[in-house]
């Protein structure tokens, strides 16, 4: 059996004390360069292991962060979205030394699932992906530590620090693409759910106000979102499809004279499933341009392909894990922060699915 190889073997083999060994394995500033670099070559020819379980208890840390993404029918893994951050906060959790633990994601209970493996010391630090911070275990989880970021909640929290897309900006970043084009016929086709998704009924909000800071004139047929009684949908129907589908039948029935040259759909699953019944009856994007948001890989579903709103996704999950390992190693740490927000800018990605309107529209 091979012999398990200690830093006072390494210490031997270097010519120094295990002393310096442990505070070079510990990147600490009090050994030479020279000389740390010496003791990781060595430590890495020796094939050296560092005992994890050992230093969690000298150290009271388990070199892990966990990673909370509520249960929902429409997010969750394997969703373009939280998979873009995760790879974010996997590369930089690497990078920083740190193992990742993923929270039970399904259940009602996976939330207060957070505040035990917290209370229990099983993570240092946790990240919560669009967290609803009304939620009574978001204020429990306050209880036990400051050491959580909370990745683009539609309500940032008084607790702790936040990661944010800017969704407003977004909005107005396709407004003003379809200007540049020369679109002044601009609708818009938002939710349709009873109780929308909170990032939904801000991009639902901004499209009016951006409208009205851009002097954009919006005729209010052009609009389509809404709660329909007679056709009611919920979370659990694949509901985008149904609103894109709905959204384009409704531009459809408006008058030649007074229909919108270009649409922006709130997500790019609804614009996909627009442009497909909208391609049947007209020419998309000659006669209707088509905007979504999120960028995501539904984008490359449509014919035409869709031109959207990007999310810099794997960037938040960046700043996110940076933001943590920060906190973790700050003695300030559990002083509250809440004026703590960091607000990403969306980009734009130009694809086929938009173009300038037809001559006999423009102003």
């Amino acid at each position: 059996m091979a012999k398990n190889i200690t830093i006072k073997d390494i210490a031997s083999a270097v010519g120094v004390s295990h002393v310096t060994v442990s505070h070079a394995l510990r990147n600490s500033p009090v050994v030479k360069e020279q000389t740390r670099q010496r003791i990781l070559e060595v430590a890495a020819q020796m094939g050296y292991q560092p005992n994890f379980a050992a230093q969690s208890l000298i150290n009271r840390s388990t070199r892990t962060l966990g990673i909370y993404v509520p249960p929902r029918p429409w997010s969750g893994l394997g969703h373009h979205y939280e998979n873009a951050i995760l790879i974010g906060i996997e590369k930089a959790a690497k990078q920083a030394g740190y193992d990742l633990m993923l929270i039970n994601l399904t259940g009602d209970d996976s939330g207060e699932i957070c505040v035990q493996k917290l209370a229990q010391r099983r993570v240092d630090g946790m990240m919560l992906i669009q967290p609803d911070t009304r939620a009574p275990w978001v204020k429990e989880l306050a209880q036990y530590t400051r050491h959580v970021v909370m990745i683009d909640p539609a309500i940032p929290s008084s607790f702790f620090r936040t990661i944010l897309f800017d969704n407003k900006q977004a909005v107005k970043l396709a407004i003003k693409h379809l200007m540049e084009l020369g679109h002044h016929r601009i609708g818009y086709l938002g939710t349709c759910l009873e109780q929308p998704i909170e990032d939904s009924q801000i991009r639902n909000d901004a499209f009016v106000e951006v409208a009205r800071e851009l002097g954009l004139e919006i005729d209010p047929s052009w609009v389509h979102c809404g709660f329909d009684p007679k056709q009611p949908l919920t979370s659990q129907d694949h509901y985008c499809q149904i609103e894109g589908l709905r959204g384009a039948r409704h531009m459809l029935r408006l008058p030649k004279d007074n229909r919108p040259t270009a649409i922006l759909c709130y997500n790019d699953l609804a614009a996909v499933h627009a442009i497909r019944h909208l391609s049947e009856h007209i020419d998309v994007p000659r006669q209707m341009s088509v905007v979504g948001i999120d960028d995501s890989q539904w984008c490359f579903h449509s014919e035409p392909n869709l031109t959207s709103i990007r999310h810099p996704l794997e960037a938040m999950g960046d700043a996110a894990v940076k933001e943590l390992v920060t906190l973790l190693q700050s003695k300030k740490s559990d002083t509250p922060d809440p004026d703590y927000v960091r607000v990403f800018s969306p980009e734009l990605a130009i694809r086929s699915s938009t173009v300038a309107p037809p001559t006999d529209t423009r102003p």
